[in-house]
């Protein structure tokens, strides 16, 4: 359904009527300000705390976000998000689980590494990320 949503707007359920039966949302939709647009919510594999520290990168059209902490735990998660079909779909994992890492991308590659290693050290190891492996 395509619906054209007049410039003022306010927050609330949508009700839509069609040949006398109506439907109403379950949840209100919000009305968000300047040019951000609200996408699908990140992966919640952190709860109770949230995820940080963790790195995020782009390869081609894709985008990737991990790794990280909640405050109580390291993470080696790695994650693809698809701005065509709004979609996160798990990766591969990351050989350790580590936050605070550094990334860079080379030729299509991504380069994860050093960073709090999760085991009360500071990590120096460094991985190589080919998305063409991970399929």
């Amino acid at each position: 359904m395509v619906v054209v949503v007049p410039q003022i707007v306010t927050p609330g359920k949508i009700t839509v009527t069609v040949n006398g039966i109506i439907a109403t949302s379950s949840s209100s939709f919000r009305v968000l300000t300047g040019n951000w647009i609200c996408k699908v919510d990140f992966p919640d594999i952190s709860f109770p705390n949230g995820l940080a520290n963790g790195i995020g990168f782009a390869i081609g059209n894709t985008g990737y976000i991990g790794l990280g902490t909640n405050d109580l735990t390291s993470f080696n998660d790695l994650f693809v998000y698809d701005p065509v079909f709004d979609k996160w779909t798990p990766s591969s994992l990351m050989p350790i689980k580590v936050d605070q890492a550094f990334c860079m991308v080379v030729n299509g590659k991504a380069y994860v590494g050093t960073g709090y290693g999760g085991n009360s050290s500071n990590t120096r190891q460094f991985f190589e990320y080919d998305l063409t492996r991970d399929q």
